[in-house]
């Protein structure tokens, strides 16, 4: 058992790490250890405020496995590597469900916020005399946006049951990214119904075909919906269909 290659101590609400100088070497599984407590301890201050009461007692656990771990003649190494493990599956199966819902419940808002701005325009361009030929042809497309909505939020709340840990401290951006995420379905989900209107792909559920969207909002909202599931796969399967018609010209 190799001694301490490190003196381990909390400067300002964080942990220091300093070099002991009894080792020329630091053992492998004391460098792992020590790059195991750094990540959780980022993690640590990404989801909470220094001074909250959740994170001085993970905080304080994580300390004490590692002074355990890296710290005098016999440090356990293993066993803190192993207590540090654990924690990080705590973590996640405690926190994870609340960051989920928080994430789902923006989504959900920010999806709202687009579906709705879809529909007033579907509205402007049904009651507005000024380029009315022009947007009544956008109106299917503005009905496809706010199924895409429905269907992308809907995808993301059954898809998604837990959030492991390394997912927690990315997922604290989750205002942004949600913002992001609901422009990029929206309009994947355009270029989709661009794609069929025009001929350069087709879509069908047995006898029924999705070309001819534009014939009902009924259909164009379905084919929005069906385009909101499908947003982790839709996006390449139309870079597909357009590399291949480019490839033909």
């Amino acid at each position: 058992m190799s001694e301490g290659a490190f003196i381990v101590t909390e400067v300002d609400g964080g942990i220091v790490f300093a070099n002991s100088g009894k080792l020329t070497e630091i053992p492998s599984d004391q460098a792992k250890l020590v790059q195991l407590v750094a990540d959780f301890e980022t993690t640590l201050k990404v989801l909470f405020p220094a001074k909250a009461e959740k994170y001085r007692a993970y905080f304080e656990r994580l300390l004490s496995n590692a002074q355990g771990g890296l710290v005098g003649q016999h440090p356990l190494t293993a066993l803190a590597t192993t207590a540090v493990e654990g924690m990080k599956v705590e973590l996640a199966t405690r926190e994870g469900k609340g960051i989920k819902t928080k994430y789902l419940v923006e989504l959900g808002w920010m999806a709202l916020v687009s579906a709705m701005g879809a529909a007033a325009l579907w509205l402007f361009a049904t009651y507005c005399q000024i380029l009315a030929a022009e947007m009544s042809a956008l109106k299917p497309y503005f009905v496809v946006w706010t199924g895409s909505m429905i269907g992308l939020w809907i995808s993301y709340a059954v898809r998604r049951t837990a959030i492991n840990y390394d997912e927690l401290s990315v997922m604290d951006r989750r205002t942004t990214e949600a913002a992001i995420r609901v422009v990029f379905v929206g309009l994947v989900s355009t270029v989709f119904a661009l794609f069929l209107s025009t001929g350069i792909m087709e879509f069908a559920i047995g006898d029924f075909k999705f070309h001819d969207f534009k014939s009902g909002a009924e259909t164009a909202g379905l084919l929005g919906l069906l385009a909101g599931f499908s947003e982790q796969t839709l996006p390449s399967k139309l870079m597909e269909v357009g590399k291949k018609s480019m490839d033909a010209v």
